[in-house]
C-alpha cells in the first residue's frame, strides 16, 4: 500500500480514477469478447476521435484562460467546405488546401479574438454569434450539398503510415515511433528527477520510479505492437500522429513557456496577472486565434475521414470538446487544466462510446450513460479538490515536479531554479527546449512522407480494378453470423418501424442482428460502422444520414470482407457498396408532382395557382431525387404560368429543409405566409414527406389561411387521419415492411453465396459505379382510395376503416 501511495501520491482513494479507467476497459474487454483492445478497434478509436481530441487541445487553453468557445464546430465545418470547394473548383493543390485551411482558421480566430480581447464582449456571446455565422456560411457556400475531397486529404484524416523495405508483418515506422516514445519517456523522467534533486525536492525511490517507468513503457510497447501488427495496409493512423505532435507541442507550450504561464495567470486571477505585467488582452487574443486554428485542423481531419465535406459537419462538436476538457480535470472558473488531461478525458468518452457500441447498446442509452459519466466524473473531481486533495486526473498524470503554476501564483513564479543555481539562463533553456520539441514534432511530421514511401489509405483496388464479388453473391458465410444495420435519425415513423422489423426479421432468419440509429449525426454513424466491422459483421445494411460521407468506413469494411447493402438511400462516391434496395424515388417525386396538380384542379378552381416548393434535407441523397422527379412534372407548368411560385424559391438549395425537421419547415412557412402571401392566396405546397406536410398545414391554420393542397410521403398515421379529414391531400405509400423483407432476402442470398435478385442494373449510379438495385413501386394515396389502400394493412386498416 505504501508503494502505491508513493507511486500515485496521497491516499488510495485519491487515485480511484485510475482503477475506474482500468475497470472500464476491463469491463468492455470482457463483455465484448476481447474486441476493445484489438488492433483494428484501437485504430478505429484513434481515427474516430482524433478531431474531437484536437479540439480538446485548443479548448483546454481557452477554458484555462477563463473563456469558452462555442463556435468550434461551425468553424471546422466552414473551413472544411472552403477547402473542399477550393480543391474541386479552384484547382488548388492538396498542400495548398491544407495551408488555406490553417490560414482561414487563424483569420477567423483573429476576428473573434479581437471582439473578446480588445472590445470586451464575452467569449460566450462572440462565439455563439460565430457558431451561427459560420454554420450559415458553410451551408451557403456548399449550397447545402456535400463536396468530395481528393485522396491526399483523405490520407490526412484516415490514412496509415506506409511500410518501408521488406514486409516482415510489422510496420517499421510505427515501431520506430514507439521506440522513440519509450526513449523520450525515460529521458524526460530522468531529467525531471535530476532537476528536482538539484532544487532539493522530493522524488520517488529508485525502485518505485523503475516500476512506474516499467508500467508506462510496457503500455507504450504493447500499443506499438498492436498498431504495427494490424491487418495488411494499416499501421499507426496519420490522425494519431498529428494528435501526438500537437500534444507534445502544446504540453510544452502550456507548461514550460512564459506564454503558457501567462495563460494560467490570466485564468487564475486576471487582476493579479495585470499587476504582474502580463499583457492579458494579447494572451486572450492568442488563445482565441489558436482555438480557431485547431478547429480548422479538426475540420480538415474530419472531411478526410468522411471523404467529403457536408452541410451538417461539426454539429455538437463543441459539447464533446468541452466535455473532454472538464473530464480531464479543468476548472469551470479557469486557471486549472492540462493538455494531456483533456486528451485523456476525450479518450475516456471515446472508449465509453466505443465499448457501448461494441456491446450493441442503442444510441439513446449511450447518450444517457455518457451524460451521467460526465456529471459523475466532474462532481467526483470537484469533491476531491474541496477536500484538499489534488485532482484525480492530475494524479494519473503525476509528474515528479510541478510544471504548472498554481492559482495562488498568477505569474508562475518566474524561473524554475534559484538565480544562483548555475547553468544556462531560463530564457536560453526555454529556447533550447522549444527547439527540441520542434525537432520532435518535425520527426513525427516526416513520418508522413518519408522519401520514396508514398502515402496510402489502406489496401484497396487499383484504379480501374473491380472489387471482387461486387456483382455476384461472393462465397457466402456461416449461418448465425452478425448483420449490422445502421439507420439514420428517428425523424419519422417509417424509420422507427424499420428498426423493429429488422430486429425481428434478422432473428427469425437466424442471424445475429445489431440495429443502431445514428442520432448523433454522421460522425456517430461512422463510429457505428467501424464498431460493427470490429465485431465481425458479415453484412452491413446502411440507411445513411449522408450517403457521401461514409466512404472511409465502407472502404475499411470492404477490406475486411464485409458486404454492404444500401437501404432506402444510395451510398454515393464510393465503390464499396454491393447492392441497393429502395423504392423508386424518382417516381415518388413524379407522383407527388402529379398529385399536387390533380389536387389543385379538384379543389382550387382555375389556374393560375400560387404554390410553394419544399424539398427534403440536403444531406439525404434521396431528397434531390424526389425533387427532380417532382420538378419534371411541375417545372413545365411553372414555365407556362399555370403555377406561380411567388417567393421565387424554386431551386433545391432554397427549397431544402435541413434535417427533415418539422420546425424548419414550419418556420419557413410562417415567414412566407406573413410576407409573400399576406394578401395573396396560397393554393398548394409540394411537401416531400408527411412530417413536413403536417408542419405546413399547422402553419396555414395558425395564420388563419385557407388550407392549401399539400402532398406528402410515408403514409404516417397522423397524415392518414389528416387525409380522411380532407386536410392533407395526398401521401405516398411505401410499405416499410416490404422494403425490409426485400433487404432481408438480399442478406440471405449473400449468406448462401448466391447473387441477390435485382430489377435495375442501369439507373442507380452513385458517382463511381452503377449499383445493382431492387427498386420497389410506390403508390399514391388520396382521400378517394385511402380506405381501399389499407384494407389489408394490419396497422393502418384500423385508421383508414374505423
Amino acid at each position: 500500500m505504501n508503494t502505491l501511495k508513493k507511486l500515485f501520491g496521497g491516499e488510495p482513494r485519491q487515485f480511484g480514477m485510475l482503477f475506474a479507467l482500468v475497470a472500464l476497459v476491463t469491463f468492455f474487454q470482457i463483455r465484448t469478447g476481447g474486441l476493445v483492445l484489438t488492433s483494428a478497434n484501437l485504430m478505429n478509436l484513434l481515427n474516430g476521435n482524433a478531431y474531437i481530441l484536437v479540439l480538446a487541445v485548443g479548448m483546454v487553453l481557452v477554458i484555462i484562460a477563463g473563456h469558452i468557445d462555442l463556435s468550434v464546430g461551425s468553424v471546422a465545418a466552414f473551413s472544411g467546405i472552403v477547402v473542399a470547394l477550393a480543391l474541386r473548383d479552384w484547382g488548388l493543390p492538396p498542400w495548398g488546401g491544407v495551408v488555406l485551411c490553417l490560414v482561414l482558421g487563424v483569420l477567423i480566430g483573429a476576428w473573434q479574438g479581437f471582439w473578446v480581447a480588445y472590445v470586451g464582449i464575452p467569449a460566450f456571446v462572440v462565439t455563439l454569434a460565430g457558431m451561427m455565422l459560420f454554420r450559415g456560411a458553410n451551408q451557403f457556400l456548399g449550397k447545402s450539398n456535400t463536396v468530395p475531397v481528393p485522396p491526399e486529404i483523405q490520407y490526412l484524416g484516415g490514412g496509415y503510415l506506409p511500410t518501408h523495405g521488406a514486409d516482415l508483418g510489422l510496420n517499421d515506422p510505427t515501431l520506430v515511433l514507439g521506440a522513440l516514445g519509450i526513449l523520450w519517456l525515460v529521458a524526460a523522467t530522468l531529467r525531471a528527477r535530476r532537476q528536482t534533486l538539484r532544487l532539493g525536492g522530493e522524488v520517488l525511490p529508485p525502485r518505485v520510479e523503475a516500476v512506474r517507468l516499467g508500467l508506462l513503457g510496457g503500455v507504450l510497447a504493447w500499443l506499438t505492437y498492436q498498431f504495427a501488427s494490424g491487418r495488411p495496409g494499416t499501421s499507426f493512423p496519420v490522425p494519431g500522429l498529428i494528435l501526438a505532435a500537437l500534444v507534445l507541442l502544446y504540453s510544452f507550450l502550456a507548461g514550460r513557456t512564459i506564454l503558457g504561464r501567462h495563460v494560467y495567470a490570466v485564468g487564475g486571477n486576471i487582476q493579479a496577472a495585470q499587476l504582474s505585467g502580463v499583457e492579458t488582452r494579447w494572451v486572450t487574443f492568442l488563445v482565441m486565434v489558436n482555438m480557431s486554428l485547431l478547429a480548422s485542423l479538426a475540420g480538415l481531419l474530419f472531411i478526410g475521414r468522411a471523404t467529403a465535406s457536408g452541410p451538417f459537419d461539426g454539429v455538437g462538436w463543441e459539447l464533446d470538446a468541452i466535455s473532454a476538457v472538464f473530464i480531464g480535470g479543468a476548472a469551470v472558473s479557469g486557471g486549472v487544466g492540462t493538455v494531456l488531461g483533456s486528451v485523456v478525458g476525450g479518450l475516456v468518452m471515446g472508449v465509453l462510446n466505443n465499448g457501448l457500441q461494441l456491446m450493441g447498446v442503442g444510441t439513446d442509452a449511450t447518450q444517457i450513460i455518457k451524460g451521467l459519466v460526465l456529471l459523475a466524473a466532474v462532481a467526483f473531481d470537484i469533491y476531491n479538490k474541496r477536500q484538499g486533495r489534488p485532482s484525480l486526473v492530475g494524479l494519473l498524470l503525476r509528474s515528479p515536479r510541478h510544471a504548472v503554476p498554481s492559482r495562488a501564483e498568477p505569474g508562475g513564479g518566474g524561473s524554475e531554479e534559484p538565480s544562483g543555481a548555475g547553468g544556462p539562463s531560463p530564457a536560453l533553456r526555454e529556447t533550447w527546449e522549444l527547439l527540441a520539441v520542434g525537432a520532435a514534432v518535425a520527426v513525427l511530421a516526416a513520418a508522413l512522407y518519408l522519401p520514396g514511401s508514398g502515402w496510402r489509405l489502406g489496401a484497396g483496388p487499383e484504379e480501374g480494378q473491380v472489387w471482387a464479388g461486387a456483382a455476384d453473391g461472393g462465397s457466402g458465410f456461416a449461418p448465425g453470423s452478425l448483420v449490422g444495420v445502421c439507420l439514420p435519425q428517428k425523424t419519422s415513423e417509417n424509420w422507427v418501424l424499420a428498426e423493429r422489423l429488422f430486429r425481428e426479421g434478422l432473428r427469425e432468419a437466424g442471424f445475429r442482428g445489431d440495429v443502431q440509429f445514428a442520432n448523433g449525426g454522421v460522425a456517430e454513424q461512422q463510429n457505428q460502422l467501424s464498431a460493427m466491422v470490429a465485431r465481425g459483421a458479415k453484412v452491413l445494411v446502411v440507411g445513411a444520414i449522408d450517403g457521401s460521407q461514409l466512404g472511409g468506413q465502407l472502404r475499411e469494411a470492404r477490406e475486411a470482407g464485409v458486404r454492404v447493402v444500401a437501404y432506402d438511400r444510395l451510398l454515393t462516391n464510393t465503390p464499396a457498396v454491393d447492392y441497393y434496395v429502395a423504392y423508386d424515388n424518382y417516381k415518388v417525386g413524379v407522383l407527388q408532382g402529379e398529385a399536387l396538380l390533380e389536387g389543385l384542379r379538384r379543389r382550387k378552381g382555375h389556374a393560375p395557382w400560387g404554390v410553394e416548393i419544399f424539398a427534403g434535407s440536403p444531406d439525404d441523397a434521396n431528397s434531390q431525387v424526389f425533387y427532380q422527379g417532382a420538378m419534371s412534372v411541375l417545372q413545365p407548368r411553372i414555365a407556362d404560368g399555370t403555377l406561380v411560385v411567388r417567393s421565387g424559391q424554386v431551386s433545391f438549395p432554397k427549397a431544402a429543409t435541413p434535417g427533415w425537421k418539422a420546425e424548419n419547415a414550419q418556420r419557413r412557412m410562417d415567414t412566407l405566409l406573413a410576407g409573400v402571401y399576406a394578401r395573396e392566396p396560397l393554393h398548394g405546397v409540394l411537401a416531400p414527406n408527411d412530417t413536413l406536410a403536417r408542419a405546413v398545414l399547422t402553419s396555414a391554420r395558425a395564420a388563419g389561411k385557407e388550407v392549401p393542397v399539400v402532398t406528402g410521403q410515408d403514409a404516417e398515421v397522423e397524415s392518414i387521419k389528416s387525409i380522411l379529414r380532407g386536410e392533407q391531400y395526398s401521401t405516398i405509400h411505401k410499405d416499410t415492411g416490404a422494403l425490409v423483407r426485400r433487404t432481408l432476402l438480399t442478406v440471405s442470398a449473400l449468406q448462401q453465396g448466391k447473387a441477390p435478385e435485382i430489377n435495375d442494373d442501369r439507373s442507380c449510379h452513385n458517382g463511381v459505379k452503377v449499383v445493382p438495385a431492387y427498386l420497389l413501386e410506390p403508390k399514391i394515396v388520396t382521400q378517394e382510395n385511402v380506405r381501399s389502400a389499407y384494407e389489408d394493412d394490419p396497422v393502418l386498416r384500423r385508421i383508414a376503416n374505423p
